[in-house]
């Protein structure tokens, strides 16, 4: 049996390693069972990454399509061209796809214009009700799919209301928090923790890098304005990406009580995840993280793409408006309590091979 892993952007990376140990794990116990792990983007994309992976035992890609493409019609179609060439020379039994980016999706596409190949869909079944490219990309890779992995009771009931068979439903849990997990155990306290004199509870950690939020700069100037004014001189840990970076700077924005870091390393952002008072975030990854670790999480945005994260758990919605509200209930320690959504137990991976064992 050979296995396809299809991994579109970074977040693909941490959602397949799990799968991919497992995988390993049943290598060694004689089972014939193989991957490819396909990187859609260029090598050069994961260098900064490349620690991380050795420090958890993450795997490397295989195969790189080498796709640079900046517009999405020109990724799909790059996509689509290189991988259908792959598959001329040597198909796999199964493609396992995470579908909501492009690159994934264009995948996912190839594969069922292919042959004899099935195609799964892990945290399959997500839908947010905002029209987006993600939303488009999910609804695409799930509308061809024929098995469907899914890490939610909201995506098992979008599943069976859009027709989709019981038995083709497999709720497995959540392979990102496989990694969290793993990450956890190696969590490091930033160089910076003592110079800033942070402490548990005593600081907020802002990751909110989303055009929405800093694409414009009088909106984003209001927000952070009102975050240091709501945070009554408390620290503000900033962890900045690419467009937050680009942004904060074009509008000179400085406080006392404002840290921002570039890009910091994942086993540091689990530590500081841990530890904050609040979380406020755009990242559809730390919400899923600040799920299981129970830490108070305000998202900006108008939606969510983890349900489970605000039904179940401490994770609520929040504008600029509400914002100061939230940090007030946060300071008060007054902050809804959750629970750890079922399956998000570290074990995911291991039932979604246990699976296509049994699929194939």
């Amino acid at each position: 049996m050979l296995v396809d892993i299809i991994a579109g952007n970074r977040p693909d990376m941490m959602r397949m390693a799990s799968v991919l140990e497992a995988i390993q794990n049943e290598q060694r116990k004689g089972v014939r069972i193989g991957y490819r792990l396909i990187y859609t983007g260029r090598e050069r994309d994961l260098a900064d990454d490349k620690q991380l992976y050795e420090q958890l035992d993450i795997a490397l890609p295989n195969i790189y399509l080498d796709i640079n493409e900046t517009s999405e019609a020109a990724r799909t179609a790059g996509v689509m061209l290189r991988y259908e060439r792959l598959l001329a020379n040597n198909k796999p039994d199964m493609v396992l796809v995470s579908g909501e980016n492009t690159a994934s999706m264009a995948c996912a596409v190839t594969a069922r214009k292919t042959e004899d190949i099935n195609l799964a869909v892990i945290n399959a079944g997500i839908r947010t009700g905002y029209e987006s490219i993600q939303e488009t990309n999910r609804i695409v890779a799930d509308s061809l799919a024929h098995i469907y992995f899914t890490s939610s009771h909201f995506a098992n009931e979008q599943l069976r209301n859009s027709g989709v068979v019981e038995e083709n439903i497999f709720f497995y849990g959540n392979t990102r928090i496989d990694t969290l997990q793993k990450a956890l155990s190696k969590a490091q306290k930033p160089a910076f923790w003592d110079s800033l004199q942070l402490k548990h509870g005593n600081f907020y950690l802002v990751s909110v890098n989303k055009p929405f939020n800093v694409g414009y700069p009088a909106t984003y100037r209001h927000l952070l304005n009102t975050l240091v004014r709501a945070s009554r001189n408390a620290p503000i840990i900033m962890l900045l990406e690419e467009q937050g970076e680009k942004s904060i700077q074009a509008i000179g924005f400085k406080a006392s009580n404002l840290y921002t870091f570039k890009r910091s390393d994942y086993l540091q952002v689990c530590y500081l995840m841990q530890h904050a008072r609040l979380i406020i975030t755009d990242s559809s990854s730390m919400q899923e993280d600040a799920a299981v670790l129970q830490t108070p999480t305000a998202t900006l945005y108008p939606y969510t793409d983890v349900p489970d994260s605000i039904a179940l758990s401490t994770n609520v919605l929040a504008t600029t408006d509400t914002l100061e509200q939230c940090v007030n209930i946060a300071d008060a320690g007054k902050w809804k309590k959750g629970q750890i959504p079922y399956l998000w137990d570290g074990q995911a991976g291991e039932r979604v091979v246990a699976a296509l064992r049994n699929l194939v």
